[in-house]
């Protein structure tokens, strides 16, 4: 018989302990108060583009837009820090060509790097056959 109440003591002890940390846990206030405006900064500091033309140390780019909307030609400035580097080699700005896909780094303000390749032709597929 003593077992039984010092088992039901222990119940009671336990789910008494219990109720008393969750109160504790509710009670706690947020540490920073949430901010109901979205961050305006970009997912990526960089911008995929293809380059329009290049003039002095300015190359004007028409950056890569999701479907549906309509890219607008932007002049990226360089100044001499700009690390350029085309088909994976260390390069000048006089490499650059128009044509070629580039990716600048970062998406705003002077170009720290432009990195910028041509583009493979793409091959056409065969036209698909017809049931027989």
């Amino acid at each position: 018989m003593k077992f039984v109440s010092i088992l039901a003591a222990a119940a009671v002890l336990g789910l008494a302990s219990f109720m008393v940390g969750e109160t504790i846990i509710e009670e706690k206030e947020p540490t920073t108060a949430p901010t109901s405006e979205p961050t305006t900064k970009p997912k990526w500091d960089h911008m995929a583009a293809k380059i329009v033309k290049v003039e002095g140390t300015d190359v004007t780019v028409l950056p890569a837009v999701p479907k549906g909307q309509e890219a607008k030609e932007l002049v990226v400035k360089t100044d001499g820090k700009t690390v350029f580097v085309v088909e994976q080699e260390d390069a000048k700005i006089a490499d650059l060509k128009p044509g070629m896909r580039a990716v600048i780094t970062p998406r705003e303000g002077t170009a720290v790097k432009i990195a910028a390749w041509t583009p493979k032709p793409r091959e056409t597929q065969p036209a698909p056959k017809g049931d027989k």
